[in-house]
């Protein structure tokens, strides 16, 4: 499995219900940006670190992963377990999400992947995913931070 890390703070993530169709210029950027990686990449799976119960408490239209996805006939996986499932198995740091993460990329069974996740997780993912012998790259950090959604 190859894996292409995309550091993101997770405001960029999710479009706002209350823009509508508009789409703020950054969340355009990112999304052009995914659709490119994704077709040079030849992922055959878009992967993120959110959840629907996430994407509910945003109040999100939807996932710009997922919109992407859609868009490129390829798949789409929310990865982050929700609170029931981080009760359940009793998930409470950054590592113990990662490692929760894995086996969900390894269920889509493809062989390359992006995967959008907060800044802070790039690194100590990418190496989790080398230590089990996957190849991983961060192809970029730093979406969404430092900017404000404007109507």
């Amino acid at each position: 499995m190859n894996v292409f890390l995309i550091g993101v703070d997770h405001r960029i993530q999710w479009l706002p219900k209350q823009f509508g169709s508009e789409w703020h210029n950054e969340l355009k950027l990112f999304a052009d940006y995914l659709h490119r990686e994704c077709l040079q990449k030849k992922a055959g799976l878009i992967a993120e670190e959110f959840s629907e119960e996430a994407l509910s408490r945003s109040n999100a239209e939807n996932s710009i992963a997922r919109i992407v996805s859609g868009r490129l006939g390829v798949q789409h996986m929310f990865c982050d377990p929700d609170s029931l499932q981080r009760a359940s198995r009793r998930i409470s740091t950054h590592s113990e999400r990662e490692e929760y993460w894995l086996p969900r990329l390894l269920s889509a069974n493809q062989q390359v992947i992006l995967f959008i996740c907060g800044d802070t997780h790039t690194k100590p993912f990418s190496d989790l995913l080398k230590s089990r012998e996957h190849d991983a790259s961060i192809l970029s950090s730093g979406w969404g931070r430092d900017w404000m959604l404007k109507s």
